[in-house]
């Protein structure tokens, strides 16, 4: 379905003693658009699970129901990484995922590129994506680029590379942190 329908049905009204003959009703609809409001770039640290968030990748319509599901499909790529269910045993690639997942931070971005393949400036990747929903036009190679870089620490990922057990610290006291506390 592409866009704009026409149609029509003709009724009579009565009130049981007036009679109105062959009135018509007329519907006009549309298809709901798909469109992009964020694609990137997804800043990634190296060695660490980026996750995909909807402030990075994210799919909306215009249509009135919006709880109908947007399902991205893997086309191309990855080369230098992984898209990855967060927390699942699974190794495999990931070929398609929802704008829900993404929205709950379930989707990840694995590099596989080493440390050495990483300067401070990044290496660039990217993972071209199918876009689609119901009753919508789909999105054809919609591209999300991909940056992996020292430069990329940020509060979705630092968790990732340190972990640090609590500190307690009594009121005119001090504490020192040891090294079992820091992972």
């Amino acid at each position: 379905m592409a866009g704009i329908e026409y149609g029509s049905f003709l009724f009579d009204v009565t009130d049981g003693v007036i009679v109105l003959h062959q009135l018509t009703f007329r519907v006009q609809s549309s298809s709901p658009t798909l469109s992009m409001t964020s694609r990137g770039p997804l800043a990634v640290f190296p060695g660490v699970d980026q996750p995909i968030t909807s402030l990075v990748l994210r799919a909306v319509t215009d249509d009135a129901v919006q709880s109908r599901t947007v399902i991205y499909t893997v086309t191309g790529g990855p080369r230098l990484g992984r898209l990855r269910v967060r927390g699942a045993d699974d190794p495999g690639n990931l070929t398609t995922f929802t704008q829900d997942e993404l929205d709950a931070g379930a989707i990840v971005y694995r590099p596989l590129a080493s440390a050495v393949d990483s300067p401070w400036s990044g290496v660039g990747d990217s993972v071209l994506l199918n876009v689609s929903t119901a009753y919508a036009a789909s999105l054809r190679d919609v591209a999300l680029s991909v940056n992996i870089s020292y430069a990329n620490l940020n509060a979705d990922n630092a968790r990732e590379l340190i972990r640090s057990a609590p500190l307690r610290v009594d009121e005119d006291n001090t504490a020192y942190v040891r090294r079992e506390q820091v992972r």
